[in-house]
C-alpha cells in the first residue's frame, strides 16, 4: 500500500492565531529523539501525502508534525487563498508551538517541500517574523519562482482583481504527470480530493511579493540549511532556487538529482533523497 494511503498517525486539528482551524499529523520516534521536525507541503497539496517521509525520519529519531496550511488539505479556509501572506507565517509559528508542546526542549528542524519552503524561508529571513529556537532548515524544490508557464492574461487578471475581488479562483493547471516520475504516486495525486485545483488572484500576488522579498534578503538566513534541487523541475525554477542558495547566509549545502521532478519525498528514487536529509541531519543532531 502507498504510504499516502496509510492511516494517519496521531492526526488533529489546532487552532491558528485568527480562530481558522488547522491540521495536523504527528509521527512519533521509537528510538531516542534527536530533535523534532515541522514539516510543511507545497501548493495544492497537504501533509498526508508524506506519510513515507515521516516515518522514515522517526525511525531514525526525528519524530515529525506535520501540517496542512490554511485552504489546503483538511485545514478549513478557503482552498488555494490566503488574505496576506503573513498569514502562512502564523501557521508556521503555530505548528512550531504544537511542536514544543509535544517535544519540550528538543532541537526544531523545519522541512519544508515547494511553497512551504517560500513560506519558511520568507519568515527565516526576517529577524522579526522567524519563530524562535529553530536549528536548521531543510528545502526540498522551494517555490522561489515558475518554470512551468502561466498564461499572461490569468497573470494580469489576478493582479487587476486582487485587492477587489481577492478570492477569484482560477485553475492552477499542476498536472501530476510532471510532479513525479512514480505512476503510483502520479496516479494517487489524481485521486487525491484533499489536493485542490486552484489559485486565487490574492494569492497569485501575495505569493509573488514573497518570492522577490526572499530573493533580496536570503543573505540573512542565518541557520545551517540544506537545499534539494530536482534536475528537472518541470514546474518550479531551479535556476531561481540554485541563485537564492548562493546569495543564502548561514552554513548551507546544496543537492541536485539529475532528472528528478519536482516532488523529490514522493519521487520514484525518493529513498536516495530521504537517506541524504538523514545523512545532514545526523551529525547536527548526534543521538543522545
Amino acid at each position: 500500500m502507498l504510504a499516502a494511503m496509510q492511516a494517519a498517525m496521531r492526526p488533529g486539528f489546532f487552532d491558528a492565531a485568527d480562530g481558522l482551524k488547522l491540521y495536523s499529523e504527528g509521527y512519533p520516534s521509537e528510538v531516542p529523539a534527536r530533535a523534532v521536525v515541522v514539516f510543511l507541503h507545497g501548493y495544492a497539496d497537504h501533509c498526508g501525502r508524506y506519510g513515507e517521509a515521516a516515518r522514515f525520519l522517526a525511525g531514525h529519531g526525528f519524530p515529525v508534525l506535520a501540517i496542512d496550511c490554511r485552504g489546503h488539505g483538511q485545514a478549513a479556509g478557503a482552498r488555494g487563498h490566503c488574505e496576506a501572506f503573513g498569514d502562512f507565517l502564523g501557521d508556521l509559528d503555530r505548528a512550531v508551538t504544537q511542536a514544543r508542546q509535544t517535544h519540550g526542549e528538543l532541537p526544531l528542524v523545519l522541512l519544508a517541500h515547494s511553497h512551504g519552503g517560500l513560506i519558511c524561508l520568507r519568515s527565516l529571513c526576517d529577524p522579526a517574523r522567524a519563530p524562535r529556537g529553530v536549528s536548521a532548515l531543510v528545502l526540498s524544490a522551494p517555490f522561489l519562482g515558475l518554470r512551468a508557464r502561466v498564461n499572461p492574461a490569468k497573470q494580469v487578471l489576478a493582479r487587476m482583481t486582487s485587492r477587489v475581488v481577492p478570492r477569484l479562483a482560477m485553475a492552477n493547471e499542476i498536472d501530476p504527470a510532471i510532479l513525479s516520475h512514480d505512476p503510483e504516486m502520479v496516479a494517487a495525486r489524481r485521486a487525491d480530493r484533499l489536493c485542490h485545483t486552484v489559485a486565487t488572484a490574492r494569492w497569485y500576488t501575495e505569493a509573488t511579493a514573497a518570492q522577490g522579498w526572499v530573493q533580496e534578503n536570503v543573505h540573512k538566513l542565518a541557520i545551517p540549511s540544506l537545499w534539494l534541487v530536482p534536475g528537472d523541475d518541470r514546474l518550479v525554477d531551479a535556476d531561481t532556487t540554485r541563485r537564492a542558495y548562493a546569495r543564502a547566509g548561514g552554513d548551507k549545502t546544496k543537492i541536485e538529482y539529475d532528472g528528478l521532478f519536482h516532488e523529490l519525498l514522493l519521487e520514484r528514487e525518493r529513498g536516495r533523497v530521504f537517506a541524504d536529509i538523514e545523512r545532514w541531519l545526523a551529525p547536527r543532531f548526534p543521538a543522545r
